[in-house]
């Protein structure tokens, strides 16, 4: 009997706490942690799960392959079921007798897509986006999964290299919404969206890829290699027997064609002797090497050339090399118009030739296969020889060591000092100036013809005491000053004809323009058709800035 005659009962019994192991407690904390991207990519979309191990099959080497495999079968969990199911989707010549049993063991429930990934299929077509400058194009395919999902994979073709993957990715969108896609950005972008033979552009991709895991070193984006194991799984529902898209051989005959329609264009019109002579094997590479068309030419294929390929492979003496950014400038425009090429990415593309010229001088003075020809068979300095050139430009070293590339003012014309018998005339000849440099040139330019004007004015008024007209006058003072700027009779500038015909007029000035350079006292006939005239006021930012690149590259 229990005290206070109560009967005894007994304490209740606490419950016995049992620990449970959880799935990582036996996992190393490289384990745990693959472990939990498994379980997040299983809780996600087919692209998280497909993405990770996709990058995993990347990182690990093959000699990692099977113990990472092994780790999986001995753990029999959803995550590590899962992950076997990628991993022999995606690479399946790990699929082994062995490896497909233990997997048919398994019983933990997959997302449709995963249980039947099998059934995945290539849907719709393939669509190549076309970039207008012919860099690289993207072969664009889409996979419907089990259960509905899309893929849709991107495979960017670089031709500036070749032909290799340069870039891939997957996204999780298809069909009528990738299409749609598709064509907004092609059309904010001036690109073109084409229909690809769907077995050829498996050949392609196929090819792209070998080609790109044998380049040293190998193109790394955010997404690639990453994305190889899955961009290759998605190509194999691609149907086979396609042929690789190859780059456009140019014969003897085609070239030589292009050669004779840019000789002839006024494109060419005001090169030098030096550039002309480099026609031919330029012409040579451009239509062999970074992209085999000689007619293509972007932002990128211009830094190829002068960066490096030129330099490299061209031998020519090396006061001939000077000119090729000149030849090259001239060329982009011609072929440019012959392709009908937006007028904006020409000037983008010229603009990458300017950024690159520099790098072109180290090149030169690097060694390329036609530095120090002449240095080494007629003792020829080619850096004193460019050195000579800008200093009589600019009127002497010390004139080129204080350049500046500061804009000319909006000077009005000086009368100081000029006769008042010649003033009627001078006064026609500024007015013809004027409107000439208002329609066709600048600011800049009126002010560098004004100049030049007054001075010759004040030091030789018999000049302008002849019986001349002012029109024919004034358009040898913009040729002069147009050839001193680069600007008149060179490649983007305006032609020396057209200079005319915007005065009515007929052939060429120089006649009138010597009786002007010698009232500076400058000898018109040591000039050889170079306007290096030694006075830096008549020339304008542009051209002085060109002048100060040049010398700095000399330094």
């Amino acid at each position: 009997m229990a005290r206070h005659g109560r009967p005894h009962r007994s304490q209740p019994r606490r419950p016995k706490i049992v620990h449970r192991e959880r799935p990582t407690d036996r996992l190393s904390p490289e384990q745990q942690e693959l472990f939990q991207a498994l379980r997040s990519g299983l809780r996600g979309d087919a692209l998280d799960l497909l993405a990770y191990v996709s990058v995993m099959c990347e990182a690990v080497s093959e000699d990692q392959l099977p113990d990472l495999l092994e780790s999986f079968v001995e753990l029999d969990f959803a995550e590590t079921t899962a992950g076997l199911r990628a991993l022999t989707a995606l690479r399946p010549e790990l699929a082994t007798p062995q490896l497909s049993e233990v997997i048919a063991r398994r019983c933990q429930p997959m997302p449709v897509w995963l249980a039947g990934i099998e059934e995945a299929c290539w849907e719709g077509s393939v669509t190549r986006i076309v970039d207008p400058l012919g860099d690289a194009d993207d072969l664009v395919f889409s996979v419907r999964l089990a259960g509905g999902e899309w893929l849709t994979a991107f495979a960017m073709i670089d031709h500036n290299d070749g032909g290799v993957l340069k870039d891939g990715f997957v996204v999780p969108v298809g069909g009528a919404e990738a299409l749609a896609h598709f064509a907004a950005v092609a059309e904010a972008e001036g690109m073109e969206l084409l229909e690809e033979d769907a077995a050829d552009a498996r050949a392609t991709i196929q090819r792209a890829i070998e080609w790109g895991a044998m380049t040293i070193p190998p193109y790394e984006s955010e997404t690639w290699p990453g994305a190889r194991p899955l961009l290759s799984w998605m190509l194999t529902l691609l149907p086979e027997g396609g042929t690789a898209s190859q780059a456009r051989e140019w014969s003897e005959a085609e070239v030589a064609e292009i050669d004779r329609s840019f000789r002839t264009s006024s494109y060419a019109d005001g090169l030098s002797d030096h550039a002309v002579d480099l026609l031919d094997p330029f012409l040579w590479l451009a239509s062999s090497y970074a992209g085999n068309d000689p007619l293509r030419w972007s932002p990128v294929r211009g830094e190829v050339f002068l960066a490096d390929l030129f330099a490299r492979k061209v031998a020519a003496p090396t006061v001939e090399m000077w000119a090729f950014p000149d030849l090259l400038r001239a060329f982009v425009r011609f072929a440019h118009a012959e392709r009908g090429i937006d007028r904006a990415l020409t000037e983008e593309t010229l603009a990458a030739i300017t950024e690159w010229e520099p790098d072109y001088g180290e090149a030169l003075r690097g060694g390329g296969a036609g530095a120090s020809v002449l240095s080494d068979l007629l003792g020829f300095d080619e850096n004193a020889w460019m050195r000579d050139r800008l200093e009589r430009a600019v009127g002497g070293p010390e004139r080129l060591a204080a350049l500046t590339d500061e804009p000319l003012p909006d000077d009005s014309f000086c009368w100081d000092g000029i006769a008042e018998d010649i003033q009627v005339a001078v006064g026609a000849m500024v007015e013809w100036c004027d409107r000439c440099a208002d329609q066709l040139f600048d600011v800049e330019h009126r002010t560098a013809m004004r100049r030049f004007v007054a001075g010759a004015a004040c030091r030789s008024p018999a000049v302008f005491r002849r019986k001349a007209s002012a029109d024919r006058g004034a358009a040898a003072v913009a040729w002069v000053i147009g050839k001193a700027n680069d600007t008149v009779a060179r490649p983007g500038g305006v032609p020396a004809k057209e200079l005319m015909a915007w005065f009515g007029l007929t052939g060429s000035p120089s006649q009138r323009a010597n009786s002007l350079l010698q009232a500076w006292d400058i000898d018109p006939y040591r000039l050889f058709g170079e306007m290096e005239l030694g006075h830096p006021e008549w020339l304008t930012a542009k051209r002085r800035a060109a002048i100060i690149a040049r010398r700095d590259l000399l330094s």
